[in-house]
């Protein structure tokens, strides 16, 4: 799914649900960050859009690469966070936490979402099988749209409860 909101409803609600464990902006970068691989792809030309950034591996390696880079911004992103009416304080908890659950769950989807023809392997570099079967990318589309659709009403329910306070 390069480059498209699908993967942000996910890391939303676990964000929103329980705020101490994620850090919502690091969620939510993590979510789609792993998709900057598929977009050089395609740019670049190469045969495959997904590469080995899109291995639970790698996901790995950039969720905690993303967790020192939202704990070292942690006052600029609760403040972007807190103008979006969300009151949040990151801990080095919630960083990692938060991008490692959104890197992960981008792998998660994208194992149902695309075949191995497309160079996507997400046990990369221990094994080439994608173990899963793909969805029919339609369905896919369908319920993560759902998912983010959920989450925005969330985001709504969580917003009017803390502002009328």
């Amino acid at each position: 799914m390069p480059l498209t909101p699908f993967h942000l409803g996910y890391p939303l609600i676990a964000g929103l649900v329980a705020r101490s464990w994620f850090s919502i902006p690091a969620a939510m970068m993590g979510s789609v960050i792993l998709d900057l691989e598929p977009l050089f792809r395609i740019l670049s030309g190469m045969e495959t859009s997904h590469g080995q950034f899109h291995s639970f591996a790698l996901a790995a390696v950039v969720g905690l690469v993303l967790g020192i880079i939202v704990w070292l911004l942690r006052k600029r992103l609760d403040s972007a966070t807190k103008l979006f009416g969300v009151k949040q304080k990151t801990t080095a908890k919630s960083a990692f936490t938060g991008a490692l659950f959104g890197t992960f769950s981008h792998v998660t989807l994208d194992i149902l979402m695309h075949s191995p023809e497309s160079g996507f392997r997400a046990f990369w570099p221990f094994s080439d099988a994608t173990f899963f079967e793909q969805w029919a990318p339609f369905w896919m589309h369908a319920v993560s749209a759902v998912v983010l659709l959920v989450a925005v009403a969330l985001y709504v329910i969580v917003v009017a409860r803390e502002n009328k306070q």
